[in-house]
């Protein structure tokens, strides 16, 4: 395990973290139906994407730190 790989491990966990706290934001948003709902449901969609974002490069640069 070099350094490469475990900038992308906490990277991986990070989009993780980021994807976990986007759904709660939508799920908190879409439960009250007023301005500051879809502003949280907004954030919460930007997260999720971010840790999706985070994930695919973290598996793709593990991916090619392994070969």
């Amino acid at each position: 395990m070099n350094m490469h790989a475990w900038a992308f491990i906490t990277l991986g966990l990070l989009g993780l973290c980021l994807m976990v706290v986007g759904i709660y934001q939508i799920v908190a948003g879409l439960t009250n139906f007023i301005a500051l709902g879809f502003l949280n449901a907004g954030f919460g969609l930007i997260a999720v994407a971010v840790g999706i974002a985070f994930l695919m490069v973290a598996v793709n640069g593990g991916a090619a730190g392994r070969r």
